[in-house]
């Protein structure tokens, strides 16, 4: 009796999306060529931790030095990631302009890394208005989110499958440790009094010369043509976005409204720790370094919770969690309570961010990935000014005294609390992953002083969301 396969009974469109989704093979390339390439993405993933920790980690201090007023930190902490996410947009259009995944990544690590030394350059030179560093944040800020839905489609190429999480994983303990010097040393270098901006300088500078380190790494790994064509090919045999899960867009406006919500107060703890209450730098990158490490320490319970129970239900730990910590700056007379918050805090970051993740990579075919979270990180963008706006306004209301910062603070924790409220309840639907191991690696090394989660999760899968990888995502200080 002639056995007919299941593969053979499937239509003709069906078998030739399944070959799509499948990786090409690396028989041209050698065994050392791939240790080559991988080599390459750890020493970028390095030197982009480096990067962050050295600079993007300070800007909320930087403001502070350059004298910029409580109002504008919040706008200098949020519209550049607005025009930053409209910049994204372009992403697929660069992508199919440049005819790659490798080139249009290297032009905008290298731009993110540039943007930094002319931040150096500006300081150096004190010239720091307003529209200065408007321009150059939105530099930034753009070129960095443009790098991610690319990086993360072809990584998906370049990384077999046979080794990617075990890889992953590794590669991230180096990010991590990366992180956590850098973050630690730019504490420490950092101090009140005369030439702290030639010390703002100097690690702008460092930055963003490991950015451009970054990037040539990035230009030494491989990539095939037939890898865009292959992606192209089966968007156009998809039909658009009707394979994203509806599951996504009902949870998109919650992932919108905790945005708003921390944002309402995120920019401001800043200027309120080192403005308001006189908190010197060493003590305030000190706190940020708590919150990393509370993220650390969460990271092997997360990945737990969300294989045994699923990413609904970590994401609904990690909201809980968020409720009360802005509010929780009210005590802030005593550094102590402050310090264990912070941990807390790391914690609770780390469910929400890893839970959002697991919920964009198993709702969102690789090939959408990189237009869907494009078109997500306008709408963070949008939330981000909306909550930043709010909190200036109430604050400037109370004439910039400690009132109304406690007043935000208290506003941010009441707005997340209202935002459980659009929690979706089909998120708890969702099955764990349990054929992928403790997904821990795609936790992001990004430490939080109560900030904001930047949704990049920079993450593909292959067939049937069976293997899932990830990358780091870059932190906001405050």
């Amino acid at each position: 009796m002639l056995a007919i396969s299941p593969s053979s009974r499937q239509p003709t469109a069906i078998r030739s999306m399944n070959r799509l989704l499948r990786p090409p093979r690396r028989i041209e390339f050698s065994a050392v060529n791939l240790r080559a390439d991988l080599r390459a993405s750890a020493v970028d993933g390095a030197c982009y931790s480096l990067m962050v920790g050295l600079g993007e980690t300070c800007f909320g201090a930087f403001f502070i030095a350059a004298g910029i007023g409580n109002f504008w930190i919040g706008v200098l902490a949020t519209w550049p990631l607005l025009i930053g996410s409209l910049f994204q947009l372009l992403t697929p259009w660069g992508i199919r302009r440049f005819g790659s995944y490798r080139n249009w990544s290297v032009l905008m690590a290298g731009s993110q890394g540039l943007s930094l030394v002319a931040l150096a350059v500006a300081c150096c030179f004190g010239q720091l208005q307003f529209l200065t560093l408007m321009v150059l944040l939105a530099l930034y800020w753009g070129s960095s989110m443009a790098v991610g839905p690319a990086w993360n489609t072809w990584m998906e190429f370049v990384i077999p499958r046979s080794i990617r999480t075990r890889y992953l994983s590794r590669r991230m303990r180096v990010c991590q440790v990366c992180l956590l010097l850098a973050v630690t040393g730019s504490g420490l270098l950092l101090r009140s009094g005369d030439g702290l901006l030639l010390v703002f300088a100097g690690l702008f500078a460092a930055g963003g010369v490991l950015r451009l380190v970054s990037a040539a790494c990035l230009n030494r790994q491989t990539e095939q043509p037939g890898w865009l064509a292959a992606h192209e090919q089966l968007e156009r045999m998809s039909g658009g976005s009707r394979e994203v899960s509806a599951t996504v867009w009902q949870a998109v406006p919650f992932f919108v409204a905790i945005q708003f919500a921390v944002y309402v107060s995120g920019p401001y703890f800043a200027p309120f720790m080192l403005r308001d209450q006189g908190v010197d730098f060493r003590s305030y990158m000190f706190l940020i370094v708590l919150g990393y490490l509370g993220r650390v320490l969460m990271l092997e319970l997360a990945g737990e919770v969300a294989r045994h129970w699923g990413p609904g239900r970590l994401l609904w730990l990690g909201s809980v969690g968020l409720v009360p910590l802005a509010g929780l700056w009210v005590f802030h007379e005593s550094y102590l309570f402050l310090a264990i918050a912070q941990v807390v805090g790391g914690a609770a970051w780390a469910c929400y961010e890893l839970a959002m993740s697991l919920v964009f990579i198993e709702r969102i075919p690789g090939h959408q990935r990189t237009r869907v979270l494009s078109l997500f990180g306008v709408g963070n963008g949008l939330a981000m000014v909306g909550g930043s706006l709010v909190g200036g306004w109430v604050i400037s209301g109370f004439g910039n005294a400690t009132a109304g910062f406690l007043a935000v603070f208290i506003l941010s924790s009441v707005l997340r609390l209202a935002a459980l409220l659009l929690f979706p309840r089909k998120l708890f639907a969702i099955p764990s992953p349990a054929l992928v191991p403790t997904p821990k690696h795609l936790i992001t090394a990004a430490p939080h002083l109560n900030g904001r989660p930047q949704v990049r999760p920079l993450a593909s899968v292959g067939d049937n969301a069976n293997q899932a990888t990830a990358s780091s995502s870059p932190p906001q200080a405050a």
